[in-house]
């Protein structure tokens, strides 16, 4: 992907089962694969996930994903440390 305008976007899926350590995993996966972090994004509908990942790895960006619309979408993002909110319909 180095060289490219491409873009990772991992979607963790942890919002129906919990897999502990999923997080370690995944940054230890990435780091392997020597992909440049600014390529990379992870998202979830479990905003814990993306708040252990922030604590594990600050240099990647995440996103949060959710299924209903919020009141004040900006604001809970910036309050859960996000830059990007993507809403999913259909789900």
């Amino acid at each position: 992907m180095s060289g490219t305008s491409l873009r990772l976007n991992l979607e963790v899926k942890t919002d129906i089962e919990r897999y502990p350590g999923i997080e370690e995993r995944l940054i230890d996966v990435i780091g392997n694969q020597h992909l440049p972090v600014e390529q990379v994004v992870f998202s979830s509908f479990n905003h814990m996930t993306l708040n252990r990942l922030q604590k594990l790895a600050p240099e990647f960006e995440r996103a949060v994903l959710l299924a209903q619309p919020l009141y004040d979408l900006v604001a809970y993002c910036e309050k859960v440390g996000r830059r990007q909110c993507i809403r999913m319909s259909g789900r």
